[in-house]
């Protein structure tokens, strides 16, 4: 099963704000379960950062916190591979990223490598 995105050698110019790159575009209603992900190392820019990440169970999405201290919170993805994302924009460089639940529990990140 591969990775669902359009165009990984170009996500990092051409991404919106806070957001997870995917193919069906699907978000489902919350889980009951725990939510997990699994990344393998983030690839940065001053002010975005992508990730290749694997939902285990429950949903997650991508977050990113900005030097202005504004968080933003791309959308919940169910179980699958995905390239989670972040960009601060107008917001100055990105300061820590990770992925988040349906809780809004927070799991942080080593910055890129």
């Amino acid at each position: 099963m591969g990775y669902r995105s359009h165009g990984w050698k170009r996500t990092l110019a051409s991404m919106a704000v806070g957001f997870s790159v995917l193919a069906g575009g699907m978000v489902l209603a919350p889980s009951a379960h725990a939510a997990a992900a699994r990344c393998t190392g983030a690839m940065a820019a001053p002010d975005s950062w992508a990730d290749r990440c694997t939902v285990t169970s429950g949903r997650s999405g991508a977050w990113t916190k900005c030097a202005d201290g504004t968080e933003i919170f791309g959308p919940l993805q169910r179980k699958g591979r995905y390239i989670f994302a972040g960009e601060c924009g107008r917001h100055g460089r990105y300061v820590s990223h990770g992925t988040y639940d349906e809780h809004r529990k927070i799991h942080r990140h080593r910055r890129g490598h």
